[in-house]
């Protein structure tokens, strides 16, 4: 799952494989892959088995 560019998230997201963070999420995640873009924003809690951070990740 993509949030693009204009797109806001929060929440909880669950059954995802990928999430890809172009905006803003704030949310507590399960995921395999988080990556968070250049200019995107993650906050809250994420179990995952991998992530990827070029922009800000500020997860518990």
């Amino acid at each position: 799952m993509t949030v693009g560019p204009g797109i806001k998230l929060k929440g909880e997201v669950s059954d995802c494989d990928t999430l890809v963070v172009e905006e803003t999420v704030e949310a507590t995640l399960t995921s395999e892959v988080l990556e968070v873009a250049e200019g995107g924003t993650y906050t809250g809690s994420a179990t995952v088995t991998d992530a990827e951070e070029h922009g800000r990740l500020k997860a518990n």
